[in-house]
């Protein structure tokens, strides 16, 4: 076995540890979450785009009602952006910090062959299902994308109020709104693939061998 072989063999095997920690504190919920949720916020945020760029366009900067709708509109994002920051860490006070990526361990191009696995692209090995599970979890849960699309309306917003530093605003909206795409197509893949393998994961297959093993004491007692 190679150097680069063994190094492989070493992150993986980081992975699957991590993996393992994800998953045996995955809540049902973590597995279940539903597509339509993805839809609103990203639905919810390209309307509020929408608006603002239409009244950025049709109403003069000096106009009270631009100052006004784009303002409260900024302000609702930072509170927004404020709440997911102290849910954060109110979670992290009552369950402790939140396990390490998955993936994070792994090089460039085998974090892209996890996203394919459950993106639905790449055939998952037996040895390599609790990663996939695992980065599943951590990707459907949204927190990235909701993150990114309060970021967008906040830049976009701002832009709308008009002044000198709009175009720089109007910059950061872009980049905000094109880094969304990426979040929300592993959120929507991730959620996808656990619904369609409900029974995957570490967690899960712990509690069946404790099963197991349960019923094969009572069998040899009898």
């Amino acid at each position: 076995m190679t150097d680069e072989e063994t190094a492989a063999g070493h992150r993986w095997a980081l992975a699957q540890e991590r993996a393992e920690a994800v998953l045996a504190v995955a809540a049902p919920a973590d597995r279940q979450r539903s597509a339509g949720g993805v839809a609103w916020v990203l639905g919810g945020s390209a309307g509020i785009v929408a608006v603002l760029v239409a009244l950025a366009l049709a109403v003069p900067p000096e106009a009270p009602a631009r100052t006004v709708v784009s303002i409260g509109v900024a302000l609702g994002a930072l509170v927004l952006l404020l709440t997911q920051i102290i849910r954060a860490a109110v979670a992290r006070r009552r369950a402790g910090p939140a396990p390490a990526p998955v993936v994070a361990i792994l090089q460039t191009r085998e974090r892209h062959a996890v996203r394919q696995a459950f993106h639905g692209r790449r055939f998952v090995p037996d040895d390599r299902h609790d990663v996939v599970t695992a980065a599943a979890v951590q990707a459907a849960s949204g927190t990235e994308l909701v993150w990114f699309c309060a970021t967008a309306v906040l830049w976009v917003s701002s832009a709308a109020v008009g002044g000198t530093l709009w175009p720089m605003y109007a910059a950061l909206a872009v980049v905000n709104i094109a880094a969304v795409v990426v979040p929300a197509r592993d959120t929507l893949a991730a959620r996808r693939w656990l619904t369609q393998h409900p029974l995957a994961g570490g967690a899960l297959d712990v509690t069946a061998a404790e099963t197991c093993g349960t019923a094969q004491e009572t069998d040899a007692r009898s």
